[in-house]
């Protein structure tokens, strides 16, 4: 049975267990099962002797500690979470900093991909889990996605567009020469992004192809509020 308090849900592709973001305060007395805490701490890497939880209802506590949460993503594979936490620091603008955890999900190894950033990111993986797309301001990787003139402050509301490699650690811009406005995507398992982008009046939908390229898909109207991709087809 879920929380009654929980406030998000994300499923694991393979359907095997869900994971639950609930607020701090709820506990449960039932059986769960140790993980590592997100603060750096070390607890025994267990998981439940059933493959599938969603049948034995098993709950096991991932994070922990007094610092928000957040899950970004699940990897296809079911191998993966993403995981965010934020704290405030009042010593340095803009007074908040975020890190960012891989989380195996089978093994509950614990990997850190940012620690203590300043400019707040939002990732999801790739199709094929190799890589992540990133959105964050143009600043949010130094100056490699900015492009503004001289004696100009950068805007850290225009959402700019990075993919990850994390075998190789690399980030590459891939929105720095695209005007419109992002305000929403999706990495679908074609091999596109698909961007929805305002540009003055009007949102638009866009491609960026394999080529590294951005071109607009014609559809019908001037204001595309929300696109739902199906996985496995061309709708």
């Amino acid at each position: 049975m879920c929380p009654r308090r929980a406030k998000k849900l994300m499923i694991l592709s393979r359907s095997e267990y869900l994971v639950i973001l609930t607020p701090h305060r709820y506990r449960r007395t039932s059986t769960t099962v140790s993980s590592p805490s997100v603060r750096g701490g070390h607890a025994p890497e267990t998981r439940p002797a059933s493959s599938d939880v969603l049948a034995t209802g098993i709950h096991t506590r991932l994070t922990w500690g007094n610092q928000t949460t957040s899950i970004m993503d699940i990897s296809h594979d079911g191998n993966q979470i993403l995981i965010s936490t934020g704290r405030p620091d009042y010593n340095e603008y803009p007074y908040r900093k975020q890190s960012v955890y891989l989380l195996n999900a089978r093994t509950n190894q614990l990997d850190t991909l940012w620690k203590d950033r300043l400019v707040d990111i939002q990732c999801v993986f790739s199709p094929d889990d190799s890589k992540l797309l990133i959105a964050g301001a143009a600043d949010a990787f130094g100056q490699i996605g900015v492009k503004i003139a001289k004696g100009q402050i950068v805007n850290g509301y225009d959402t700019q567009l990075y993919i990850y490699d994390l075998n190789s650690k690399e980030v590459t811009p891939i929105t720095k020469d695209f005007n419109p406005a992002v305000s929403n995507y999706i990495w679908h398992t074609d091999g596109n992004i698909y961007i929805v982008a305002g540009d003055t009046d009007y949102v638009y939908l866009f491609r960026y192809g394999k080529d590294g390229k951005i071109t607009r898909i014609e559809c019908p109207g001037d204001l595309v509020q929300k696109i739902s991709l199906a996985q496995n087809g061309n709708t």
